[in-house]
């Protein structure tokens, strides 16, 4: 015979997809967020990191956030001990959760966003669509400890963790067939099981590496040479830093906000994969492994975000913005990172049609007309996009037309 009902609770804008209890007999909840999910004020993330244009927009351009994975400690009584977000640009979820005998929470799922916090991780995003991730936070969901995408090139899905006494979380997922797109997972064929185990490691350096992303669109993408890269992490000495690619030392320029920005060496090119790590006064920091590609086309934004507002010029050198669109017809220069010094097959999209490019000087900035659109609106916000060999730029960029 069932018992009683003890105790129940609803958590607005949160769906729930994964339960566990800590060693106190708390309830621990993984899921997605969406508008409207409380999160306590001392939480890793409260809110959502990005909004994002809603794009092709006509009129009023309206943004909205992306979904956010979600966990949260509920008491025996269920009442909330505290609720956090954790996501990027992009759709994030947690499909497994547990914690380990000190109370840290550990968290696994899927995420298609580039810009997912990281620290002291083991590799980059190497799929083209969607990867898995694994995190670790304090007991208070307040701190990240470390934070890692993991999978190849294929589509990744972790489906379940556990934490052993010791600390060691293994994890499980799917790699799924990339030819088969994003869809029911019976609809795969040729996918593999992954299951990996993650030790607590050593312990953390004094010169960390916790990101390698991407100048122009703020996330995480493949390397390629001659593109300029931020690299995240803390201990960095301005005077000896160096960034080593493989066994290739490359000297950064420190940027205004403490990171180092540098630009991949050619000795990247034809590889497949390359181990990054920082060295500063002689400490090394920990490594990763990211994915190499022929381009990393990216269009910077005005607020540096990765999103939003295209760094574009209008023909007569002003700032393409709300209160100042281009005319149908007329020239806009766009500023682009990760294009590359090789003769690559480079196209740009405005709105839905290909549009002739032509460098300028060389190829961060780029010229081209404006398609004469139809519409009835009196602006409109016209997506960017730059391919380069077979390679996409970041989506949710737009130039502002008249």
């Amino acid at each position: 015979m069932l018992g009683q009902t003890t105790a129940s609770t609803i958590i607005a804008g949160f769906s729930p997809a994964a339960l566990a209890f800590d060693a106190a007999g708390n309830l621990l909840a993984g899921g997605t967020a969406q508008i409207g999910a409380i999160t306590s004020s001392s939480a890793f993330q409260t809110g959502s990191r990005f909004w994002l244009p809603s794009l092709p927009a006509e009129g009023q351009l309206v943004y909205n956030p992306p979904v956010d994975a979600y966990f949260a400690k509920l008491a025996p009584d269920l009442s909330i001990l505290w609720a956090t977000r954790f996501g990027g640009e992009s759709a994030t979820g947690v499909s497994a959760i547990g914690s380990d005998a000190d109370g840290n929470i550990f968290v696994g799922g899927t995420t298609t966003a580039h810009a997912l916090p990281e620290r002291l991780p083991l590799q980059g995003f190497f799929s083209p669509t969607q990867t898995g991730y694994i995190a670790k936070f304090d007991a208070q969901g307040s701190q990240m400890l470390w934070s890692t995408f993991v999978g190849d090139a294929r589509p990744y899905s972790v489906s379940g963790l556990v934490v052993d006494a010791a600390g060691n979380v293994t994890f499980s997922g799917q790699t799924l067939d990339p030819r088969s797109g994003i869809g029911s997972p019976s609809l795969y064929t040729g996918s593999d099981i992954l299951i990996a185990s993650l030790g607590p490691g050593d312990p953390v350096p004094s010169v960390t590496l916790d990101a390698v992303i991407n100048t122009a669109s703020r996330g995480t993408t493949a390397l390629a040479p001659g593109a300029l890269f931020t690299v995240r992490g803390s201990g960095f000495d301005p005077s000896s830093t160096r960034v080593w690619f493989d066994d290739d030392p490359v000297t950064p320029f420190q940027s205004a906000t403490g990171d180092v920005v540098v630009r991949a060496p050619p000795s990247i090119a034809g590889k497949n994969v390359v181990m990054v790590h920082v060295d500063a006064a002689g400490i090394a920091s920990n490594s990763m492994v990211m994915p190499v590609a022929v381009a990393a086309p990216a269009v910077y934004t005005v607020d540096e975000s990765g999103v939003g507002q295209a760094a574009v010029q209008n023909e007569d050198g002003s700032a393409n913005s709300l209160t100042n669109p281009a005319a149908r017809g007329s020239t806009v220069t766009i500023l682009l990172n990760g294009v590359g010094d090789l003769p690559l097959n480079v196209s740009i999209t405005l709105g839905a049609q290909l549009v002739n490019a032509q460098v300028v000087g060389d190829m961060t900035r780029v010229s081209v007309r404006v398609p004469d659109i139809s519409t009835q609106s009196p602006l409109l916000f016209c997506p960017v996009t730059v391919e380069a060999g077979g390679v996409r730029s970041q989506p949710a960029v737009f130039v502002v037309v008249k």
